[in-house]
This record gives C-alpha cells, sequence and structure tokens, in this order.
C-alpha cells in the first residue's frame, strides 16, 4: 500500500479529494449519494443526492448543498422531505438518483427521480417542483416513462439548445435490461419521444456528457453495490449511431471501485474540464458510502475518453482549469514489520512485456507488505513530515478477498460460500498512541492492481511521525491490506494563515490590513509590441501563479482578476497611453545585437502613476501599471512582499533539497576546479543581491522600530541615493589574470560580487587578523536562478543563501578579492548539494516559529533565506497576445522602501541589480555615497 500526505489544513482546503470522508461547512459528513449537481442562474454548484442515515438507508428523502468552487459545501437541509404513509414519497420507499432541471416555461426547479416501493416492483419516476432551487420541493406524481418501467435514473441538459433528456434503465426483467434516452417536454414536467435505446447491454447508472463536437454515455455494468468497470459509448448526435461500449478507467481497477451516476462539464474561461461524478458504494454501511469525483480525459479526435485518477486536485471553477497534486514516496520496502507482517515479492507479467517501454511494475521495487492483522503483525513507516494541522493521507493498498468475480449481474459472488469480502479494516495510529486509532476501510481489488484510499490524519509538526498499520475487525477477519507506499505532498510553501485571511471574499486591500509590509517588489517589463491592456489582464495570473510566495496568498481572490467589475479589484490596473515610440523612448533597444542595457530612470519615467496618500498608508498586495506605446507595451507589477518566519524558510529549503534528491535539480557532480567562461550576454539581466538586514519580525513595532533605527542611522551618517554605475570589462579582465595566477578557478560573476563585497565591507584587509570585523554594509545573497542551457554557473530557483564571511586565509590576506570570488563559487557549488543544506537546518531546528531576525555576522555557517522574487522564472516568462505567444524584450526587478517608510524619511531593504553590457557590468541600486565611491574606485587595479 502507498500512503500520500496532503499537509494543508482543512480550513484552507479548496482541494477535491476522491473517496475521503467530505465534510461539510458545519463538520458534518456530507449525505448526498447517488444525485446530480445543478447550477444555478449566478454560476452557484448545488448538490442534490439521496439521504442515507445510517437508521434508515432508503426513503430519507433528498438533501441539498451549495458550493462555489465544487469544494466546500453548505448543507441546506432535506429538499425533497419523506411524509409517512404517502404511496410514493414515504419513508418505506424508495426515492434514489435525485436530478434536478430549471423549466424556463414554468420558472420553476423540477426534481425527477426513481420512485418505487420496496420490493422495486414500480419502477416509476418521480416528479417534485420548488420555485427556489434549494427546495423545499412539492410532490406532483410518479408516473411509468411512456408506460414502459424505469429504475436507475439520471438527467442529460444539451448545453448547445437546453433541452433536457431523460436516462434510465427499465429493469432486470428479461423484457428490459435496456437503457432508454427519452426528451422531455418544454415544461420538464413529462417525456416526450424515445431518442435512443441502448439494446440489451444490461447496464444502469447512465449519465451523458457533452464536448464541442461529440457525445459520451457512461454506464455501469450491474452488479449490486459492488464495483466494476464502468462503460462509455460515443456519438455525433444522440439519436446516434453509437459506437461500441469501452472502459473509461485502466481495466480491473473497477474505476477506482466506483459507479457511474452523473457528469459535469465546467466551461472556464481558459479551459473546460469534464467531471465524472461516481459513488464509491459500501454496502456494510450505505451512509458511509463514499464519492469519487475525478476528470476525465477526452479526446474527440481519438474518439476516447479516459477517468483520471489524482488523490487530491485542486480545481478552479472560474478558469476550467485543475491542478494535480504530488507527493514524496515513502515506499515499503523502507518500512519495519512485526509479527507475521512481511515484505513480499510483487513482480507482475512476464519478462517480455516487462521490455515493453510502458511496463510498470506491480508493486513499488518489487515488494508488497503483506501479513498485516491486528495489532501483533503491523507496519510502521518512519520519518513522516506533519504539519501540527488536519491533513490528508492516501494509503496505496491491494485487497484479494473478491474471488475474481468480475462484472457479471445480480450482484452475487461467482463462488458461493466463498470468501469473498466487501472490504478490509485496518487499523492506523500516530507516534504509537493507540488511544486514537483511526480505521482506514480498503475496497477489494483485483490481484495485482494497486489502488488509494484517503485518510485524515493530524501529524505533530516535525519530521520525526511515525504510522503504524495494523488490522481490524470486519466481520470476518482482522486482517488489513497490503501495503505498497507512502506519499509525502508538500501543499504549501506559503500557507496563508486562518488570521490573515478569514473568508474566501477577502478583498485585495484587506490581505494587507494589520500585517506590515516592508517592501515593494517591482518588476518592469517591455514587450517589444503593442499590447491590448484586456489581454494583459486575462495573462496576470499566468504571473502571479508562477510565483509561488504569493500563488497561495492570491488563490483566496483570484476569482477577481480578469475582468471585474469589482472598483477595489479593477483599481490594480493603471493604464495610459504614450504618443511615442519605443525606439525613440529606448534607444538602446534599437540595435537588436547590442546587449539589453537599461537606464532605470527611463522606465520609472514612463511607469511613473500617482499614488494616493491611503495607497501609501495601506499599499495594494498587488498593483499592475500600463503604458501602452505605439510599437511597445510597458508592464510594471508592483507586489508587497511579506517577510516570513523561519518556518517559512524550512517549507522553502526542505522543497528544494526534495527536488535535488529526486532528480529534478541535477547535481554538479564531484568537486572540480570550474573552468573559466565568459558570461552569457545573450541572457536576461541577473539580479544579484539583496540586503540581509532587511529581513525583520512580522508586526507594526518592528515596522517601526527598523524605520527609526534607520533613519537615525542616516542622520548620522552618509547619505543614501539611487545610482547606476558600472564595472568595466578590464576591471574584471585584469581580476581575472590574478585569479589565473593564483590558479583559483571562478567565473567572471564570481568576480564581480567578491568586487562589490570588498567595496562595502569595512575593513576587509583585517581578515588575516580575526575573522570578521562586523557586518558589511551590503552583504551578498547568492541567487540560485534557473539554469540555463549549457550554463552551469546558474541554477535553479528556490532559494537563496546568504553567505558567510569570507575566513582568513593567506589568500585573502594577499588578494581579498580572489579569495571573496573562490568563497562564492565554493557556496554556489555546495548549495547544489542537499547535504550541507540539510545539516543548516537541521542546526538550526529550534528556531523554527521565530521570526527572521538580522544576521549572525562572524558565523561560519552560511544563513538560510528566501526572497519571494528569485522564484520568478525570468527566463522563462511569456504573454500570451493576439500575436501568440510574446518574450519580454527586457524584465528588471528591484526591491524598494515600503511607501509607508518612505513617508518617515527611512529605507529599511535595499538591492543591487546587475546586468550585463558589451563594455561591461551594470550596477543599479540604493547605497550609502561613500559606497558609491568605493565601488567605482578602480585606483587599485593595475594599469588603471
Amino acid at each position: 500500500m502507498r500512503l500520500s500526505f496532503l499537509l494543508f489544513g482543512l480550513a484552507q482546503a479548496k482541494y477535491i479529494v476522491p473517496g475521503g470522508r467530505w465534510h461539510d461547512t458545519d463538520g458534518n459528513l456530507i449525505n448526498a449519494h447517488a444525485g446530480g449537481v445543478t447550477v444555478d442562474k449566478e454560476g452557484k454548484f448545488w448538490w442534490f443526492g439521496e439521504y442515507k442515515p445510517e437508521d434508515q438507508v432508503e426513503g430519507g428523502g433528498v438533501s441539498v448543498y451549495s458550493s462555489d468552487d465544487l469544494a466546500t459545501w453548505e448543507h441546506h437541509g432535506l429538499a425533497l422531505q419523506p411524509i409517512p404513509d404517502h404511496p410514493f414519497i414515504s419513508p418505506e420507499n424508495i426515492i434514489q438518483r435525485p436530478k434536478v432541471i430549471y423549466s424556463e416555461e414554468l420558472d420553476k426547479y423540477e426534481m425527477w427521480w426513481h420512485a418505487d416501493n420496496s420490493t422495486y416492483g414500480l419502477l416509476l419516476q418521480g416528479l417534485a417542483t420548488s420555485d427556489t432551487i434549494g427546495g423545499p420541493y412539492t410532490f406532483v406524481d410518479a408516473t411509468a416513462p411512456l408506460g414502459n418501467w424505469s429504475q436507475d435514473f439520471g438527467i442529460f441538459t444539451d448545453y448547445k439548445d437546453g433541452r433536457s433528456y431523460s436516462l434510465y434503465s427499465n429493469g432486470d426483467r428479461k423484457e428490459g435490461r435496456d437503457v432508454y434516452l427519452t426528451s422531455i417536454n418544454e415544461t420538464a414536467t413529462g417525456l416526450d419521444e424515445v431518442i435512443h435505446r441502448f439494446d440489451k447491454y444490461d447496464l444502469e447508472a447512465p449519465t451523458i456528457i457533452q464536448t464541442d463536437n461529440s457525445y459520451y454515455a457512461l454506464m455501469s455494468h450491474k452488479t449490486g453495490y459492488r464495483p466494476n468497470n464502468v462503460v462509455a459509448f460515443r456519438a455525433d448526435s444522440l439519436s446516434g449511431p453509437w459506437s461500441q461500449p469501452f472502459t473509461v478507467a485502466p481495466l480491473n481497477t473497477r474505476t477506482y471501485n466506483s459507479q457511474s451516476g452523473f457528469s459535469l462539464r465546467i466551461k472556464g474561461k481558459k479551459k473546460t474540464t469534464y467531471l465524472y461524478l461516481g459513488d464509491q458504494w459500501d454496502s456494510n454501511s450505505l451512509w458511509e458510502s463514499r464519492y469519487i469525483w475525478l476528470p476525465m480525459d477526452i479526446n474527440d479526435k481519438k474518439k476516447t475518453l479516459d477517468v483520471v485518477w489524482h488523490d487530491v486536485y485542486d480545481l478552479d471553477v472560474k478558469s476550467g482549469e485543475y491542478k494535480a497534486i504530488k507527493g514524496k514516496e515513502y515506499r515499503g520496502i523502507n518500512a519495519k514489520t512485526t509479527g507475521n507482517a512481511f515484505k513480499q515479492e510483487a513482480v507482475s507479467l512476464s519478462p517480455g512485456i516487462q521490455n515493453n517501454a510502458n511496463f510498470q511494475n506491480f508493486a513499488s521495487d518489487n515488494i508488497i507488505l503483506t501479513g498485516i492483522a491486528g495489532n501483533d503483525s503491523t507496519v510502521t513507516f518512519e520519518g513522516i513530515e506533519g504539519t501540527g494541522k488536519p491533513q490528508w493521507v492516501s494509503f496505496y493498498y491491494q485487497n484479494t478477498d473478491d474471488m475474481g468475480f468480475g462484472d457479471q449481474p445480480g450482484g452475487t459472488p461467482d463462488r458461493f460460500g466463498g470468501t469473498w469480502q466487501l472490504r478490509r479494516i485496518s487499523s492506523v495510529v500516530v507516534n504509537g498512541d493507540t488511544a486514537n486509532v483511526q480505521t482506514l476501510y480498503q475496497r477489494d481489488t483485483h490481484k495485482g492492481i494497486i489502488l488509494s484510499t484517503p485518510l485524515q490524519l493530524t501529524l505533530p509538526k516535525g519530521k520525526n511521525n511515525k504510522i503504524t498499520v495494523g488490522g481490524l475487525w470486519n466481520g470476518f477477519d482482522n486482517k488489513g491490506a497490503d501495503l505498497d507506499r507512502i506519499v509525502e505532498t508538500m501543499l504549501f510553501l506559503f500557507p496563508p494563515s486562518i488570521e490573515e485571511i478569514e473568508t474566501v471574499g477577502t478583498k485585495l486591500h484587506d490581505l494587507d490590513l494589520g500585517v506590515a509590509r516592508f517592501a515593494n517588489l517591482e518588476l518592469s517589463f517591455v514587450l517589444r509590441q503593442a499590447f491590448d491592456a484586456e489581454v494583459l489582464k486575462s495573462t496576470a495570473l499566468r504571473l502571479v501563479k508562477a510565483w509561488p510566495a504569493l500563488s497561495e496568498r492570491m488563490y483566496l481572490t483570484r476569482y477577481g482578476f480578469s475582468p471585474s467589475k469589482d472598483p477595489e479589484l479593477e483599481g490594480m490596473w493603471n493604464e495610459r497611453k504614450i504618443d511615442s515610440t519605443l525606439n525613440k523612448a529606448l534607444p538602446y533597444l534599437q540595435d537588436k545585437a547590442a546587449p539589453r542595457v537599461v537606464d532605470s530612470t527611463v522606465l520609472d519615467m514612463l511607469l511613473s502613476f500617482d499614488t494616493t496618500l491611503k495607497e501609501q498608508l495601506y499599499p495594494r498586495a498587488l498593483n499592475i501599471s500600463v503604458a501602452s506605446l505605439n510599437d511597445a507595451c510597458l508592464i510594471k507589477f508592483t507586489i508587497q512582499h511579506t517577510f516570513c518566519d523561519a518556518s517559512g524558510l524550512y517549507r522553502i529549503v526542505n522543497a528544494y533539497c526534495t527536488l535535488l534528491e529526486g532528480g529534478s535539480i541535477k547535481p554538479m557532480g564531484p568537486r572540480v576546479s570550474l573552468q573559466l567562461r565568459d558570461e552569457d550576454t545573450s541572457a536576461a539581466p541577473e539580479p544579484a543581491a539583496e540586503r540581509c538586514d532587511g529581513y525583520l519580525a512580522h508586526g507594526w513595532g518592528a515596522l517601526v522600530g527598523a524605520a527609526w533605527t534607520q533613519w537615525r542611522n542616516q542622520k548620522r551618517g552618509p547619505k543614501r541615493v539611487v545610482k547606476t554605475a558600472m564595472v568595466p570589462n578590464w576591471v574584471i579582465d585584469k581580476l581575472t589574470k590574478e585569479a589565473e595566477a593564483e590558479g583559483v578557478y571562478v567565473t567572471r560573476h564570481d568576480l564581480l560580487m567578491a568586487w562589490i563585497y570588498v567595496a562595502t565591507m569595512p575593513e576587509i584587509p583585517t581578515l588575516a587578523q580575526k575573522k570578521s570585523a562586523g557586518p558589511p554594509q551590503f552583504s551578498f545573497t547568492l541567487n540560485i536562478a534557473r539554469q540555463l542551457k549549457e550554463n552551469s554557473d546558474f541554477h535553479n530557483p528556490w532559494i537563496l543563501v546568504i553567505s558567510p564571511d569570507v575566513e582568513a586565509t593567506e589568500l585573502s590576506a594577499r588578494t581579498p578579492i580572489i579569495a571573496s570570488a573562490q568563497h562564492f563559487r565554493s557556496i554556489i557549488s555546495d548549495v547544489r548539494r542537499p547535504e550541507p543544506i540539510r545539516q543548516i537546518i537541521q542546526k538550526h531546528s529550534n528556531v523554527r516559529s521565530s521570526p527572521i531576525g538580522f544576521r549572525d555576522w562572524g558565523s561560519i555557517e552560511p544563513n538560510v533565506t528566501l526572497s519571494s522574487w528569485t522564484n520568478l522564472p525570468m527566463y522563462d516568462l511569456e504573454f500570451l497576445s493576439p500575436g501568440g505567444r510574446v518574450n519580454p524584450e527586457f524584465v528588471q526587478i528591484s526591491i524598494v522602501a515600503c511607501p509607508l517608510v518612505g513617508i518617515l524619511g527611512a529605507s529599511v531593504a535595499d538591492a543591487i541589480l546587475t546586468w550585463v553590457s558589451k563594455d561591461g557590468f551594470w550596477l543599479q541600486g540604493v547605497l550609502d555615497e561613500k559606497l558609491w565611491e568605493r565601488i567605482v574606485d578602480f585606483s587599485g587595479i593595475e594599469g588603471a
């Protein structure tokens, strides 16, 4: 069995977990079986289903829930209430598979269902109506459809013409065993005519999903409450001809232990997603049956439909996009066993088939954990990370108690008196806490098929958790299912807290109230073509989504991004047109062959937008400014950056190390001397560094205190100024020759960093006498950028590592610049290996929930920190324009003081940006005047 950990709090969860215990907003289990989902005029989803209380599995009525996102459901009680002694809706009657449609003719909502008596001798269709979608519904009648029988019931509405159709199987009698597709009349009060009959296929639980070009009818075999392989038919029109049936999920998974019943088309602004809404029945306890809602991958050209399994996925009903949540595996081969539990060989298929490119072994590492039973024969997975909050855990397992009954009708196992069982029940214990045993129901599976069951657990915060799995009594024995592996998923890199974001409807302005924002992150883009502002709005979300530090913060408000009538949301878009051309405004771009050197004052001038006092006191979380020129578009994003605590750092660092260990980031290999190489002048401008003493604690008190300290220092010391300067190529050339003479192998960019470091480091020559002379005025943070093709000097995004002080050596006493460059090169090399990073975070594990303070100057270990702007995939940026995909001509990134701090005359965060030109390295940023003088003082270079 495989176990999948999904680390997120329930209060923040907006995800769909197939097969989990789903709760409504009141915390109660959702009870709406074999139902359907109706979308009202405002786009809200309404879920109607059979209400099955524990003491009454039939005749309980129809429950109703509503949701804006298909993940968070509010209960509205019973839409159809049973009436004692009623001939059709009494508690003794059958009220199954309810569906609701809207009648424009009558301006009413109409509920249809399979109406029957307890012996299934009526086989009718019931009808009830209501003036409001949530009910209550009033019974109208129960009739035989066009004189026929009707059992499992479904409804389909054609989105192209709005016409609705009834779908129903006509029973198990020899004269029946068909499925009918029948049109509903204009008032939705009765049936018109049979459109098609699926003759003698003997199927049930029908539903139809419609694409732009095709219709797909999904149906289940008749195996009672036991799951089977759902099949689909395809046709160009509802009247047919329809194709032969084909399975919709991997064979023998029995459609992931589910039965069809309903399907839903989500037409978003970017994509259309099709959902399979199935039921996972539990005949031993029908009231606890689960729901299997999964995306369908439909290809009209190939005429295929596949229901695709995901443990957890994120569905955006506005855009129509969904994203699967992946995880880190903990395989059974590394688990510990006790008693009779053991690791059993689990290899499937013959050697010839294994050589097939599509071959996948039956179990991970060809091993499965079996023999699990009771409390004495258990398996334990160790080293599991927890969040301290409820999180989903998906168990991958095999349970072969079914005797291979297949899809035969009648619902009876193929061997009377055999050993078939519906499910095994495992016990799940966290960290040996046997007083809190969790139950895990694991449905039967076909031999050699691994399936998944999710369970919600609360694991203490940290990486030392253990999960022990045993067996519980299921009416036959106390065996637990065979286990394959565990998968842990880091879901949030920067999870928003409940205190920070309380409701889904939070406004952008409200995101910043009560929490200090210490710096603005500004990105300026130049697109060499006219750009439609509306198109920009529709593509801006791609940029925000690519920004892990903000993607989750913006998640709860992303629905209002494009376009919105809300004046507050609309206010983030500042637009103006300039009667000029890009060539006139930015002369350096006239020569396409020349490097893209940017004078930031030009961009600032073009993108200068006045801000109100309110915006300075309560800056927006996101502001987008657009200046349209005749032949170009200039875009400026301003994002309020929140400094996170050490816990946030740990999540980022661990995610980075996971990528290293998983091979997503290729290690640099053995430590070898790096060859000198010229910088790639064709690359986009590269950010260089950031002041580390800008990382402060949360809260207004810390902000004002930091501002006062900076203001006092400015009054007593040199004045900070914004400047653009250049370190010419001949300086780097001289340093390169000096490095070669010392036998030091570094890059030109290493030498640039060393030059700035030495220029801003006080009393650097004293390194020969003591470790450090105090904090430098500007401490380098190494940017781990995305690895560029054929350039190992650049690295993947995720973290920044502030280098420790350069240690005193003979080289540092002789040539501090070369020693510093060598030091930076070693840090860059080390950061490609997880071991040194792991050592750092383990050493400082006691500060995981502490705010990030000032650097411990003189420490021999590098401090690990992060900055959200490094997560931006700078070299992969694209925008979608009317003319196709557009890559920016230029990207500039800067960190500037928060406007509130600017009012106080102080600067909390400074930055230096660097980019390459044909003449050298350009620098632009905020530093003390004296430091600027030292940076551009080349008099100490031989030959200056």
